[in-house]
This record gives structure tokens, C-alpha cells and sequence, in this order.
């Protein structure tokens, strides 16, 4: 039997050289080229605007090749030396993912973020108990974008939201007897309880403040735990029967009723 030893060509057998987009490269941002790796010099023009350029290496460590890029060193007046990434791998000729170079960004003339709130910023469309600061940022290309927060105004419960549909929402003011809680919605004050409105705690029956059976004693709540009318109790202190007869209740919050 005869045997026959292949040789297969690159050309020959259609296997491309180039390693456009065949490795992403674990190497970024190489000052100089490392040994034993071999460069592409990449003619994509990614640096632009700079007064000054310089060489960075990006590099595949299974290759052993490293993408040569031109990128800025110093600025000219008006721009910012800053870091970029590229995304648009078609432009690169090794890597395929995103690398990070340094870039010469057009400074915006005024791009400030607020460093206040504007208060109640929606009362006069019928919205109340909205604040609205903006924060802002320098894009690259000199334009200056500007990001939306919003709180609840002071006295308002809630986490507020904004859509351009619905426009605000999310803030709305405790219910009469509550009190709003950090991180949205409410509580009830002590000595009322609810899960939507806040309902003082019934009478204690037969129990008054003085002998003569003029002030009814009503019972009371801890805030922390008072959503239903099973939290109200009797506080300690010193009460009166129908009868007229004192008695005392020596710790607060057993005598639930």
C-alpha cells in the first residue's frame, strides 16, 4: 500500500493568514511590544484629535501577535486626554472584543450636574411632592447629557419614578395619623394601626384615667409593628375601673385586648 504524505498550503487550501477578529487579547495596553510576540500595525485611524500620538500593543497570547495601535499622547486645546473604548471590532485586525485606548475628548463649554434639588418641580401640572435633580456628562464628541433623578418631596412617602408616558409617580403623602418610612411607604403613628389608613385603637372597656369614669383610656401601639388592631394594648401606668377601684399595669405591652 502506498502512502501519501498532504501538504496542505495556506494558500492552497484557503486558510487565511490574517487574524482579523479571530482571538480576543488578554494582553491590553502594551507599552512596548513583548517578546516573542510578533505586531499588525493597525491602519484604522484610532486616534484622532491629537496633538501627539504614541504606539500601544494589544495582544493574543495564543497567537503570539499583537495588534499595533496608533493612539493620542497629548491633547490639543479644547480636548481632554480620556480613556475610550472600541467596541466596533471590524475595526480591529486581531482582537475580538472591545480594548480601551486613550482619547482626545472636545471639552463641552458647560456641562455642570445640579447640586441641589428643585423642589416640588411637577406641583404646577398637578403632580405634588416631586424633587428633580440632573446629573451631566461630557460626551466624547463635545455634547453634554444630562440624567434625571427624582425623590418624594419631604412629607411625601414612596420612591418616585418618571416616565414621558405617565409622567411621575410613585410619591404620595402619608395617610392622616402615619408617617412615611425610609426606603417608601408609611407607618401609623402610636395608638393607631392600618395597612392603608391609619385607625386609632379601639376603647379598653371599663377602663378610664380617673375615678369618676370621665376619661376613657384608648389603648396604644409600638410603631414599628402596629398594621392590625390586634398591636393595640393597654400601656402601663395607673387606671380606674367602673367601679372607681385603681389598678395598675406594671408592664407595657402585655395587656393586649
Amino acid at each position: 500500500m502506498k502512502k501519501y504524505i498532504i501538504i496542505c498550503l495556506f494558500a492552497i487550501c484557503g486558510i487565511s493568514t490574517a487574524y482579523a477578529g479571530s482571538w480576543s487579547c488578554q494582553i491590553q495596553n502594551a507599552a512596548r511590544l513583548p517578546s516573542e510576540y510578533s505586531s499588525i500595525a493597525n491602519g484604522n485611524g484610532l486616534a484622532d484629535t491629537c496633538a501627539s500620538t504614541t504606539m500601544q500593543y494589544f495582544c493574543s497570547s495564543v497567537t503570539k501577535t499583537c495588534e499595533a495601535v496608533t493612539v493620542c499622547a497629548s491633547c490639543p486645546s479644547g480636548y481632554t486626554l480620556k480613556s475610550k473604548t472600541i467596541t466596533d471590532v471590524s475595526l480591529l485586525q486581531i482582537c475580538n472584543a472591545s480594548i480601551t485606548i486613550p482619547y482626545c475628548c472636545k471639552n463641552c463649554s458647560s456641562c455642570t450636574s445640579d447640586t441641589s434639588w428643585t423642589i416640588d418641580v411637577f406641583n404646577g401640572a398637578g403632580y405634588p411632592g416631586y424633587d428633580r435633580m440632573y446629573e451631566r456628562t461630557c460626551n466624547c464628541d463635545g455634547t453634554c447629557a444630562a440624567t434625571a433623578k427624582y425623590r418624594c418631596s419631604d412629607g411625601y412617602c414612596g420612591v418616585a419614578s418618571f416616565s414621558q408616558a405617565s409622567g411621575p409617580s410613585g410619591c404620595s403623602l402619608p395617610p392622616e395619623n402615619g408617617y412615611c418610612i425610609s426606603g417608601g411607604g408609611y407607618g401609623c403613628n402610636a395608638g393607631y394601626y392600618g395597612s392603608s389608613v391609619c385607625t386609632r385603637c379601639p376603647l379598653v372597656p371599663d377602663t378610664y384615667y380617673d375615678d369618676s369614669q370621665t376619661q376613657p383610656v384608648y389603648g396604644t401601639t409600638v410603631t414599628s409593628n402596629n398594621m392590625v388592631i390586634n398591636a393595640c394594648f393597654l400601656a402601663a401606668g395607673d387606671y380606674y375601673d367602673e367601679h372607681g377601684n385603681k389598678f395598675r399595669i406594671l408592664d407595657t405591652g402585655t395587656c393586649y385586648y
